[in-house]
């Protein structure tokens, strides 16, 4: 009995001791599985604050380097660094870069009256430095500032401008923008927004994230210096760069035009000599537009001579063979038309008045008066 007595008891207490040691390990186990899931906690709760940290850091030097990059800006371009002015001249270096200038050949008198354009803005009391549109990153004269405008062919001397020139981009055309670099499109972005002259160029620009707006062409504000009195017109017929047998379908709807004789047409061409100087281009630029200020009508192959003339108020027709949609699109549709349009259809789209007189389309108004503006507010 005894030792069936202790039997028990002992085992009792094994029991006892098992049930003890496990509630014990039971106890262990939640402690270690608390402090496990407390720490983890703490470690998530300064991960979290380690990724904050690190974005607000982030925050704060974007917007520290976004406010030097404004300075910087401001610093480099400040308008009172800039007293003297240029105006472009053109070498047509990018077809001979070995060359100082390219001297075979003929130039365009285009070019020139899209310089006299920038230059009625000037101050008419000064001449400005005359800088080469094709190498403008070799320019080393005093700073100037200068209306950035025209036909652009990328090249190693004209990728970007040189840090003497502060430019005012409107109107501006890229010829060929598989040579887009870099570093032209670094420049560009730091004097954004960018006056593009067609459509064309305003879409290559946008995708390369620079900001840009169509801004029509700057030979459409000739008008502040050029314009001539109703009573100064001769009553005389221009073709410049076209001439009867060169555009059968043209020459029929020309002749179908009332009230104008074509028996006695004035030629002009656009074409002018590489040897002559750069003053004498200008006084040539300048006497064409006299003309055609004068003139009863202009008939043309070329847009420097039809968006003058619109400018100067000389009804004005465009005609083109083939559209060209790198230079054409958005300044072809401000003019009379007669030639290939946009949907590659010949069409002939010309305003006239009651009496069968060619009047020039006004749509060209809204474009020109916004240029005046962000031009002066540049200046």
């Amino acid at each position: 009995m005894s030792n069936e007595y202790h039997k028990l008891i002992d085992e009792d207490s094994n029991e006892s001791n098992i049930t003890i040691y496990e509630d014990k390990k039971e106890s262990e186990n939640d402690f270690n599985y608390v402090n496990t899931k407390n720490l983890i906690w703490k470690k998530r709760k300064e991960k979290k604050k380690q990724l904050l940290v690190i974005f607000i850091s982030s925050i704060l030097i974007i917007l520290l380097y976004g406010l030097i990059y404004k300075i910087n800006k401001v610093k480099s371009f400040d308008k009172s660094n800039y007293k003297d002015y240029g105006v472009m001249v053109y070498s047509y270096r990018y077809q001979h870069p070995s060359a100082t200038e390219n001297l075979s050949g003929t130039g365009n008198i285009g070019d020139y009256i899209q310089s006299l354009a920038a230059w009625q803005y000037l101050p008419q009391d000064i001449k400005p430095y005359f800088i080469d549109r094709d190498s403008v990153k070799l320019y080393s004269g005093p700073k100037v500032t200068m209306i950035v405008n025209g036909w652009y062919h990328l090249f190693e001397y004209n990728e970007y401008f040189s840090d003497n020139i502060r430019p005012i981009f409107v109107s501006f055309h890229i010829d060929n923008p598989n040579s887009f670099t870099n570093s032209t499109k670094k420049y560009l972005k730091k004097h954004e927004p960018i006056g593009c002259r067609d459509y064309n160029t305003q879409r290559f620009l946008e995708q390369n994230g620079i900001n840009s707006y169509f801004s029509g062409c700057l030979t459409t504000t000739l008008d502040i210096n050029y314009k001539l009195d109703q009573n100064e017109r001769d009553g005389k017929i221009i073709f410049c760069d076209y001439k009867f047998g060169d555009y059968e379908p043209a020459d029929q709807i020309l002749k179908s035009l009332k009230d104008y004789d074509f028996s006695n047409v004035e030629l002009t061409s656009h074409s002018v000599s590489k040897k002559i100087s750069y003053e004498e281009r200008f006084e040539i630029a300048k006497s064409f537009l006299k003309r055609y200020g004068k003139a009863k009508l202009v008939v043309t192959t070329k847009i420097h001579c039809a968006l003058p003339c619109l400018a100067m108020g000389t009804p004005v027709i465009l005609i083109n063979k083939k559209y060209d949609f790198k230079r054409f699109e958005g300044i072809y549709e401000l003019l009379n038309t007669i030639g290939v349009n946009h949907d590659g259809i010949f069409s002939s789209r010309i305003r006239q008045d009651q009496d069968g007189q060619v009047i020039n389309p006004d749509d060209y108004l809204k474009f020109a008066n916004k240029l005046k503006q962000t031009v002066r507010n540049e200046l």
